[in-house]
């Protein structure tokens, strides 16, 4: 296949992508925006950081910080790739040209991962991980679907245990490394 010719097929595919985009900002303008669902997921963006901003350590701010920033970035980019491949979507953004679900990638589970570092900091990483795995497993993706904010396509919830147990895990070692030192 010639370079021109591939090139073509690329730009072909980008432009069907974006035309889709553009039918579901329409979509999105006219049915999305403001309704109550909407609302919701606006107070789940916000209430999190700021229960966080009350309640949190407030000697650990950066290093729970940097966690909730590893959590963030780990759990976008899975979502970026689950609505991807198409195995599961979001019929309820709170804007519309990201495809994770906004409120619970970038606020929910990165706050209630930096509430677990640091609450009982001794208690055992792997439970809180098994609790963490669970809860979100068996209670928050079911309510997400239940409210139609999350729509499973080609997925098992069974499949989310073990990698939200890893999420877990590795943001809770990242938290306790001991390399949080001054530069100069």
């Amino acid at each position: 296949m010639k370079d021109n010719e591939f090139l073509d097929k690329v730009k072909q595919i980008y432009m069907k992508d974006s035309e889709a985009n553009m039918q579901y900002i329409s979509l999105w303008t006219e049915e999305i925006v403001f309704s109550w669902r909407w609302w919701v997921s606006v107070v789940l963006t916000f209430l999190p950081w700021i229960l966080w901003a009350i309640f949190r350590k407030k000697d650990s701010s950066a290093r729970l910080m940097g966690v909730g920033f590893f959590t963030m970035f780990l759990t976008a980019w899975m979502d970026f790739i689950g609505v991807d491949l198409g195995l599961w979507y979001y019929p309820i953004d709170t804007i519309p040209f990201v495809p994770s679900y906004i409120p619970y990638d970038f606020c929910v589970l990165p706050v209630m991962v930096m509430f677990l570092i640091q609450y009982k900091p001794r208690f055992s990483p792997f439970w809180k991980a098994v609790f963490f795995a669970i809860g979100n497993t068996i209670i928050a993706e079911p309510l997400l679907e239940y409210l139609e904010f999350y729509e499973e396509n080609s997925w098992s919830p069974l499949f989310s245990i073990p990698i939200y147990f890893s999420i877990y895990l590795l943001a809770s070692w990242l938290s306790s490394r001991k390399s949080y030192e001054p530069i100069a």
